[in-house]
């Protein structure tokens, strides 16, 4: 039977205009090849959505096996994790997290009985920042917790200003499986973004903003998820401890290893250290430790971890610590306000230490000793050196120092135990300077000889003539050094016999001089038979 389709005019015998008809002759042969087409068309379609636009893939343990594959994953039981909140407002966490844990209510999804669970959980390992999570606290609290998945996120908006509410957020699902992430989306929202004709619309509640921000966010999280075999270990370094964790080249660094179990216990665990390697023993609580020598050249090496299950198959764990080889001492310096002071005047000495290089200092201390080598005063610190270091003549038990000079010694290490020792002199000075002063004529000068010990050294000075009154008539100063002698020309009417001087000095530790006397006691003192034959003139003998 052979059937065909086509669409003609039929004109009638009896000359009346027909209306078009549909003649069917086609072969069954036809039909059977636009069918496979059609079958083509709708594979070719599927295999498109399949490898272009994959389901969403996570990797996933049973306690068979460590893989599978192509299983659905049904997210049924979550652990909502406090948001980070940005945004300052004590008020946001609350209002967010009802919203959110809402409309996942609605999904089906089943949450803790109890957060405080939760928050056992996170104080237990002292974790506080809930913004992200690392794979292995995730892996555990899969485990502890018996939850699919970890809702992770932040609120980066909330503001709510008379009827303008702004509000953002960001979300992350994390799977307790492998510690990926599964779903990721952020969303925000301004009141005014459902505003319509004539102003209607707009939300000026922020707890209706959070709702309608959660219905649309928690509306795109899908349930269902498809698992991609992989190899996963079947436990997880927790943490690792290492001391010292900067050594000298050569050193044996102890190393302790926390296991997190997740399937099974590891049968033996080995570190590596650049190309050092060693077996750890176990000890209580899935803690093991051993010891592994330093590489002798200095650097920065990282520690990896290689677990081998009860098949012996062997799990590697890349730079789970690092540990610093440092041959190099501090390079310090000390410098000091002065170098000598009177304790007596209230005087002190500030030692201000310098580390020059980058290095981790692990102490330092800091030694007087007198002259004979004793000890007389010491302190000492632990981490970064000081700013500065007061030293007031004292004693370790609080007494002033008597006059004399003292070595001072400072001392540094660093955490590879290489030291740094840096020493210098310092003097305490209590007693002023001695000055005399001798006076001498000649012609129409007189000069001031000004004497002092040689050791004696002086910040400032001030030199003075005065006449009967007290009245100051001839001035000099100056800084450092005193001069060794002062000449003032002799003035007409200028009566020697009834002047005096008076000189001021002051030494590098603070000590004050004060000398005043009159002219005439001066030079009769000198010249005791000497008598006075004019004003200016003096006869030697008689």
């Amino acid at each position: 039977m052979l059937y065909r389709m086509d669409i003609h005019k039929g004109i009638p015998s009896d000359g009346q205009k027909e209306e078009p008809v549909i003649m069917i002759n086609s072969s069954i042969k036809d039909i059977y090849v636009y069918l496979r087409r059609t079958v083509l068309c709708l594979s070719v379609f599927l295999f498109i959505g399949l490898v272009l636009v994959p389901p969403r893939i996570i990797s996933a343990t049973t306690d068979e096996g460590l893989s599978f594959r192509d299983k659905p994953l049904i997210i049924k039981k979550i652990a909502f994790l406090p948001l980070d909140n940005l945004s300052a407002n004590p008020r946001a966490g609350k209002v967010v997290t009802e919203a959110i844990k809402g409309k996942l209510r609605e999904k089906g999804w089943l949450f803790i009985a109890d957060d405080r669970e939760v928050e056992r959980f996170l104080a237990k390992r002292r974790i506080r920042y809930t913004g992200a999570i690392t794979r292995v606290v995730a892996r555990e609290m899969g485990k502890v917790l018996g939850v699919d998945a970890v809702m992770v996120g932040s609120i980066n908006l909330f503001s709510e200003k008379k009827d303008d509410v702004v509000l953002g957020v960001t979300v992350r699902l994390v799977s307790t499986l492998d510690g990926s992430i599964l779903w990721s989306d952020n969303l925000s929202y301004t009141g005014r973004d459902f505003e319509g004709i004539l102003g209607l619309g707009i939300i000026k509640n922020m707890d209706t903003l959070a709702s309608v921000l959660a219905e649309n966010l928690m509306g795109s999280v899908p349930v269902n998820y498809f698992v991609e075999g992989k190899g996963l270990s079947p436990f997880e370094i927790e943490w690792m401890n290492t001391a010292p964790s900067v050594g000298k080249g050569g050193e044996k660094i102890r190393v302790v290893i926390k296991v997190l179990s997740i399937t099974e216990e590891p049968e033996r665990i080995k570190v590596v250290l650049g190309d050092k390697e060693t077996f750890l023993s176990r000890d209580e609580g899935n803690v093991y430790e051993g010891f592994i020598e330093a590489p002798e050249e200095e650097g920065l090496y990282t520690v990896d971890v290689i677990a081998f299950d009860r098949t012996t198959k062997p799990y590697t764990f890349s730079a789970v610590g690092e540990i610093r080889v440092d041959t190099t001492p501090p390079d310090v310096t000390v410098t000091l306000n002065r170098d000598v002071f009177a304790p007596r005047k209230k005087g002190f000495v500030t030692f201000i230490p310098r580390l020059n290089n980058y290095d981790d200092v692990d102490e330092w201390t800091i030694e007087i000793l007198n002259e004979q080598g004793k000890v007389v005063r010491s302190d000492k610190g632990y981490g970064k050196l000081p700013r500065g270091l007061i030293w007031k003549g004292e004693s370790n038990s609080f007494h002033i120092m008597g006059d004399g000079e003292y070595t001072y010694r400072f001392r540094v290490k660093d955490l590879a135990g290489n030291e740094t020792t840096v020493t210098g002199k310092v003097k305490i000075k209590n007693k002023p300077p001695d000055i005399k002063v001798n006076i001498e004529v000649d012609e129409n000068k007189i000069i001031f000889i000004l004497d002092k010990d040689k050791e004696e050294k002086i910040e400032s000075w001030k030199f003075s003539l005065l006449n009967k009154k007290g009245k100051v008539i001839r001035a000099m100063e100056g800084k450092g050094e005193l001069p060794p002698r002062v000449e003032i020309d002799m003035d007409e009417g200028f009566d020697i016999n009834k002047m005096a001087f008076s000189i001021t000095a002051t030494d590098v530790a603070g000590n004050p001089f004060t000398l005043r006397k009159s002219i005439p006691s001066v030079l009769f003192k000198k010249t005791p038979f000497a008598r006075l034959k004019k004003k200016n003139q003096f006869v030697e003998d008689f």
